[in-house]
């Protein structure tokens, strides 16, 4: 059995809305309020400004003086250095990998049939 590691409170807020904004629900020029995520989460502002300040020194947000946060669109360029490496990555992943059992293809024509209707 593997141990159960607890996250600081800060880490799983900065986790779920890093996600939020990889997965698109929280798309590009969207504005972002702390006291919205506070809401949603239940939870004080302060481990959610914090998770937004992160966010912005690593790129994912700009700020602007008494506006927010607001999700970064990609420009051309970052698309252009980014998105050749990472299918490189995923491409030596695909073939540094065994191929799917039958019971996993199944499970995912199974998912993907889901998300189709």
């Amino acid at each position: 059995m593997k141990a159960i590691r607890q996250f600081p409170m800060r880490e799983q807020v900065y986790r779920q809305v890093l996600e939020s904004i990889v997965t698109g629900q929280i798309t590009p020029g969207t504005r972002v309020k702390d006291t919205d995520i506070a809401g949603q989460l239940g939870i004080s502002r302060t481990p959610v400004r914090e998770t937004l300040l992160r966010l912005e020194q690593e790129g994912f947000l700009e700020s602007n003086l008494c506006r927010g946060f607001k999700v970064r669109n990609l420009e051309l360029r970052e698309v252009e250095e980014v998105y050749p490496i990472l299918w490189t990555l995923e491409s030596l992943a695909l073939k540094s990998s065994e191929p799917p059992s039958l019971s996993r293809i199944e499970k995912m024509t199974s998912l993907n049939e889901k998300i189709a209707q």
